[in-house]
């Protein structure tokens, strides 16, 4: 039975064991520390000849036995290794690179298990990577390739005809090529009757990461007579794959703050923005129509007509890759195409009426645009009319509401309250109001809304009490009250109106999370949702505040900004600041900036002090929020 050693490193090794170790791809470096360890413990060694750099075993002990497997046989090799495994030593059998990729120890573990010796396997560094590495390029280049095929051209060792390079090229994915220098002239040849361009960037780098390392870089068209002035016929690998262009790719998710993970919440999960994407000439020139009258619109199109220095022009190489990521970043997509086209584009990525962007569809001549998804939720009805206006065309609209000529209630709600409302309740209620039964609203206040006026069957109610006691079938109450009681829950929705506004004091250097601890604490103290937030006020002197300008801007909630004098002419229930007071001249910031912040409305919590910031909470008027709203539909 095997026993344990510890080694200098205090690693446990187990005598009489077999370890395959990856010794890497020449640079002694590059051998895990592991791998190390096992080599300066071993009694035995075999290496792979050339392949493996000496200084790799420079620190083996004095004692080792020490042999080059070159000029020996499969069964020369590991019957070394077990009589030597069974009289307890330690044996370390290094392969180049990974042993897992072309190392033949398959066979090596075969025969152990059948002599009952222990074995392990100790991975390392292939020349691939180091190749890459070499190059500083990226195999799984975003955008470009998301796939990395390692193989080899059928020599000595055949290639079952599923795995031939033709059959693989079709992929055109980024593509290691081991053992297949000498064939140079065939590996080419077969690329490109697979499918790479002839024009698609090849590299070959012969013993990469060791000394005498050297990179030969050109096309599938010119690397074979690279190759052969080079006279370069082993220990090379060939890369294949436009991730070897000089270029970036696109962003990657992983870093990307509007993606979240398991280790990091989306920073601006909130769509934003106008994205317009056109596929010809005429429909670039409508785009820049549309860019140059829309705010913070951006035009995509084809890169070949992505000219002039338009900063918000943007080029691409992939029509399908750059709509779906216009799909996951951009509030409302405007698509010059045909709406066939769009609709096969958008397909893979839709979730639901509440989650999606707002999609309008035009011809390049901008005739008919078309709401073709989020019409009242995303705001595309809205976009359209816009448009249409804009270009002299028509708008086309198709939701029932509209159709019909009632108001979109599911539009008001999503203006007006906080997240988190059960949505799924809009659509009877928005029924109702379509086949004509009464639908009750809370508060009466909203019967100054243009849309819902001249609604025969709409009833306002001036507490929330009487709508549910009302004739209605329906309904619709922003209040925060939740002891409300209706016969027919399903068809009457209760909301949190978005009508907080914090106040905020906060040191120097703030974190975003010791502000979002805070906010949260405070809403939990008052009973309302963090969502029903509308508005983050604080001094003048906080505008260059990193933490407080990303929680905002994560959360899509405005910043506003008060001056010393404002804050000072605010009548404030709690004394004075001495910090405050020293620091920015001023009574204080959290009261009075939710206090200016409300607008008239009323302050529901009086400052509470966390380690590092100071909140206070008020809520905005009704009436204030209504007036918000009329401003932004006729925006």
């Amino acid at each position: 039975m095997a026993s344990t050693r510890t080694s200098g490193t205090q690693s446990k090794l187990a005598s009489g064991k077999v370890y395959f170790i990856g010794s890497g791809p020449g640079d002694p470096e590059l051998i895990t520390v592991k791998g190390k360890n096992i080599i300066a413990d071993a009694e035995l060694i075999i290496y792979a000849g050339s392949l493996v750099n000496p200084q790799v075993l420079s620190g083996a002990q004095k004692n080792a036995r020490i042999l080059d497997s070159a000029s020996m046989t499969l069964e020369e090799i590991t019957r070394e290794m077990i009589c030597a495994a069974r009289q307890g030593q330690v044996v370390a059998r290094l392969h180049s690179g990974d042993p897992s990729i072309y190392g033949a120890i398959a066979e090596q573990i075969h025969i152990l298990k059948r002599a009952k010796v222990p074995c392990a396997v100790v991975p390392g560094v292939t020349s691939a990577v180091a190749a890459a590495a070499a190059l500083q390029k990226e195999f799984t280049l975003p955008g470009c390739s998301q796939t990395l095929i390692i193989t080899r051209r059928a020599g000595n060792t055949p290639v079952p005809e599923r795995e031939s390079l033709q059959h693989l090229a079709a992929h055109q994915a980024s593509m290691a090529i081991f053992l297949s220098t000498s064939m140079i002239a065939e590996t080419v040849n077969e690329l490109k009757q697979g499918g790479y361009p002839p024009a698609t960037p090849t590299a070959v780098v012969y013993r990469a990461s060791w000394p005498d390392e050297r990179v030969i870089f050109g096309t599938l068209d010119s690397i074979v007579s690279q190759i052969k002035t080079a006279r370069l016929r082993r220990q090379a690998i060939i890369l294949v794959g436009n991730f070897l262009k000089d270029s970036t790719g696109e962003r990657s998710r992983l870093y990307d703050g509007e993606y979240a993970h398991g280790f990091r919440p989306a920073r601006g999960s909130c769509r934003t923005g106008t994205a317009v994407i056109a596929l010809t000439t005429a429909g670039c020139i409508l785009g820049k129509k549309i860019i140059s009258a829309i705010k913070e619109a951006d035009l995509f199109v084809p890169a070949a007509l992505a000219t002039g220095k338009n900063g918000r022009i943007y080029g691409y190489t992939h029509f399908k890759q750059q709509m779906g990521l216009l799909f996951q970043r951009y509030q409302s997509i405007i698509c010059i195409m045909a709406t066939g086209i769009a609709v096969r584009m958008v397909a893979p990525y839709l979730k639901t009426k509440w989650e999606d962007p707002a999609i309008v569809v035009m011809d390049e001549q901008g005739n008919h645009i078309i709401s073709l998804l989020s019409g009242h939720w995303g705001g595309a009805n809205r976009l359209a009319r816009k448009l249409a206006k804009l270009c002299g065309g028509h708008s086309v609209i198709t939701t029932a509401s509209d159709v019909n000529t009632m108001p979109a209630l599911d539009l008001i709600v999503g203006e007006l309250a906080a997240d988190g409302f059960e949505r799924w309740k809009l659509t009877p209620i928005q029924a109702a109001l379509i086949a004509g039964k009464p639908v009750g609203l809370y508060p009466q206040e909203l019967s100054t809304i243009p849309e819902l006026q001249g609604v025969p069957h709409l009833f306002f109610y001036d507490s929330p009490d009487k709508l549910c006691s009302s004739h209605c079938k329906a309904g619709v109450a922003f209040t925060h009250r939740k002891d409300l009681p209706v016969a027919n829950r399903d068809a009457f929705l209760f909301a949190h109106p978005k009508d907080i506004v914090i106040g905020i004091g906060c040191n120097r250097g703030i974190a975003v999370r010791e502000l979002e601890a805070a906010i949260s604490a405070v809403c939990k103290q008052l009973d309302l949702p963090v969502s029903s937030v509308c508005s983050l006020c604080t001094i003048d002197k906080k505008k260059q505040e990193p933490g407080l300008l990303t929680y905002a801007a994560a959360r899509s909630i405005p910043l506003t900004f008060f001056t010393t004098t404002e804050l000072n002419n605010v009548t404030i229930p709690s004394r004075t600041s001495f910090h405050a007071r020293r620091v920015f001249g001023v009574q204080g910031v959290a009261e009075p900036a939710a206090m200016l912040g409300a607008l008239g409305g009323d302050l529901l919590l009086k400052k509470v002090k966390f380690k590092n910031i100071t909140i206070a909470v008020a809520r905005m008027p009704f009436t204030q929020l209504l007036k918000n709203y009329r401003e932004r539909a006729h925006e």
